[in-house]
């Protein structure tokens, strides 16, 4: 469940996220038990179209007891049951994010020329020169999000154009699909990448008719060795950073999230540890990665494809990717 952007979403999250996960149960269909929390005092939607509004939610144990009218919902009220008053705001159920990747965090720091950053490919050049202005020569240049299918008048870099853009450092552009990358002719010298270099499984450095690099490099075993040249960043940094992603969330409604690639944050099986740091230092979204995959690095040990003892709302992986 989620209210509307004028709440107070830490508290309703902490109390009662999860139950949105669970289903609703109509009045006269619950145990007679008392409720740890009944909401109630604004327009409950709840996606069921047997009773798709209601007065009164009562949830108990992170779950929902009852949904219905605020009389019937009253009469499972204790001395303990604490009422939440939403005082004219809509209670409704949580969104849940089927396909994120928390390891993009790591890109938070490389110049952003997503749609959401730029109108035009023409601000899209503008944000490249300034940044390759700003680094010292030599020093990497690293970019993120560039969509050449949404931004108006977006044309695909060559090779020739990268250099131009960039000649006197190594430069590195991704796609906002996380499929497609870019580099410069040092970009590629830095890696010991040639016209001979073998493609790596699934994937591979685009050529032209006459065998050159053209610049286009696709699927990440090929341009994984690139963001190896950025510093890493510490444990601190990283729950940071993956705390203010699930923040983020959660100020939007989410309730749970799916994350594609555990594993590929640290590239290795830390990523379970620094996700229930995370959770236990109080992030905002209680459910997550539900059905994950692992990253190629990490092995089926380090992954538990049932709910995790200590967490039992959080299935970590039940598919492992190699």
């Amino acid at each position: 469940m989620a209210l509307s952007p004028h709440s107070d979403r830490r508290g309703f999250l902490a109390g009662s996220s999860a139950a949105c996960l669970a289903g609703l149960v109509p009045t006269g269909a619950w145990a007679r038990e008392a409720a740890e929390i009944i909401f109630s005092g604004g327009p409950i939607i709840t996606m069921d179209p047997n009773m798709p509004r209601a007065e009164a939610v009562a949830v108990t144990g992170g779950r929902i007891l009852a949904v219905g009218g605020r009389d019937e919902i009253d009469g499972l009220r204790g001395p303990s049951t604490q009422v939440v008053d939403l005082d004219g705001r809509t209670l409704m159920p949580g969104l849940i994010e089927p396909h994120m990747h928390t390891s993009l965090t790591t890109l938070l720091s490389f110049t952003d020329v997503s749609i959401f950053a730029v109108n035009s490919f023409d601000e899209v050049l503008a944000k490249l020169r300034a940044a390759v202005g700003q680094t010292a020569p030599g020093e990497w240049v690293f970019v993120a999000n560039f969509d050449p299918m949404l931004t108006p008048g977006a044309q695909i870099p060559t090779l020739s154009d990268l250099n131009a853009l960039s000649p006197d450092n190594p430069f590195f552009m991704l796609e906002s699909n996380g499929h497609v990358a870019y580099s410069n002719s040092m970009g590629f010298a830095e890696l010991g990448i040639t016209r001979d270099t073998p493609d790596p499984a699934t994937a591979r450095y685009v050529r032209d008719a006459n065998g050159d690099l053209t610049g286009r490099i696709e699927e990440p075993p090929a341009y994984m060795p690139f963001l190896s040249k950025t510093p890493t960043p510490t444990q601190s940094a990283m729950m940071a950073a993956v705390r203010g992603l699930f923040d983020q969330g959660a100020a939007l409604g989410l309730t749970a999230v799916q994350d594609m690639s555990v594993g590929a944050l640290t590239n290795s099986g830390n990523d379970i540890g620094l996700l229930r740091a995370v959770i236990e230092g109080g992030c905002q979204v209680p459910c997550i990665f539900q059905n994950s995959l692992a990253w190629p690095h990490s092995s089926a040990s380090d992954f538990h494809g049932r709910p995790d003892d200590e967490y039992p709302d959080t299935v970590w992986t039940r598919a492992v990717g190699v």
